[in-house]
């Protein structure tokens, strides 16, 4: 018998992702099927504009809020030269707080 599934996948980020999934039977067989997943990063919260002079530094605060019950582990991914920050940042529930973005060129 054929049966149509849907499957629905939440990426936690962008990038080109491969691999497998497979669905057993109680009897033991089995149908496997190979996944390549192409997903795009969400549009940006919102654009920080720096600027400043040669072999100066400016520094930007950025808001981040934690709306869940549990503490939150951000991890930080800069890209970009001259971008200086802590690589992770963590939140109390419910918490608000302040990242400092250095950028120095």
């Amino acid at each position: 018998a054929n049966a149509d599934y849907e499957l629905s996948i939440k990426m936690p980020r962008g990038g080109e992702f491969s691999g497998s999934i497979s669905f057993v039977a109680p009897n033991k067989h089995f149908i496997w099927f190979t996944l390549e997943i192409e997903a795009e990063n969400p549009p940006s919260e919102r654009t920080v504009e720096l600027e400043t002079k040669p072999r100066s530094a400016i520094a930007a605060d950025i808001t981040i809020v934690n709306p869940l019950d549990s503490d939150v582990t951000f991890d930080v991914l800069m890209n970009g030269e001259g971008l200086f920050g802590p690589s992770q940042i963590t939140l109390a529930p419910k918490e608000t707080a302040t990242y400092e973005l250095i950028y120095s060129p």
